[in-house]
């Protein structure tokens, strides 16, 4: 704190021509400390940073961050299997939290395996769609048309000329179709989509780009990394 009683910031910037020196006032200071030290429950929970009393020290972060990431096996070499939450996919570097817990600043070191793309055979990773859930989707789907399509059949009975008055045998006959058509979908739903999405990279680094985007859509960070992450990068693998 300065005599003056404002803050007083300096900014050292690597492979910059010179630091910054920013002074904040008094009530700031802690605003920008919570969001600094919050980040990521600021990031998960809605709430956001004031940015009205940050002024031009922090703008709206390029991290689109998720809840969660997905469960991944990451087979390399022949055999070896390392498996974790997806934190971040890039050219350069695809990182894994190992850790007990949901991931989170205070702990990030202990749990991230950094794995290089040139060392990659295959990506496995958890949809979270089995076979039995999809079935209840479909199953659900069907019924929900049948609702459907039984108000319709009543519109249409109730316009005519000659009114049927459907009997309640010939509406559980409707709904039974419908819901053993939803069924049906449900389990070739299931059965062709699976449990896991496999990407084959096969140590081929073009194979890995073609992956990349939607890997990474299954990242707890899916757009930039935090800064925190540039330790992990491996600067041999590609720029």
């Amino acid at each position: 704190k300065s005599a003056d009683g404002d803050v007083v910031i300096y900014l050292l910037r690597e492979g910059s021509d010179g630091d910054s020196t920013i002074i904040i006032n008094v009530p700031v200071e802690p605003v920008l400390r919570a969001y600094i030290e919050d980040f990521e429950s600021i990031q998960r929970d809605g709430p956001s940073a004031c940015w009205d009393l940050l002024y031009d020290l922090a703008d709206p972060p390029d991290i689109d961050l998720r809840e969660h990431g997905k469960r991944a096996k990451v087979i390399v070499g022949d055999s070896t299997e390392i498996s974790g939450e997806l934190l971040f996919a890039s050219n350069d570097v695809l990182l894994l939290w190992q850790g007990d817990k949901p991931f989170a600043w205070d702990d990030k070191g202990a749990g991230i395996k950094p794995v290089a793309p040139r060392d990659i055979n295959q990506i496995k990773i958890s949809t979270g769609t089995s076979f039995w859930r999809a079935l209840g989707f479909g199953a659900g789907g069907g019924f929900f048309l049948g609702l459907g399509g039984i108000s319709w059949l009543d519109e249409l009975d109730e316009d005519s000329e000659d009114p049927k008055n459907f009997t309640f045998r010939q509406y559980a006959t409707v709904m039974g179709i419908t819901t053993g058509i939803g069924l049906v979908g449900g389990a070739v739903y299931g059965a062709a989509r699976g449990s896991e999405d496999e990407y084959d990279v096969w140590f081929d680094l073009a194979k890995y780009d073609r992956h990349l985007k939607k890997v990474r859509k299954k990242c707890l960070f899916r757009k930039a990394p935090p800064p925190e992450f540039r330790d992990y990068y491996d600067p041999g693998v590609r720029k």
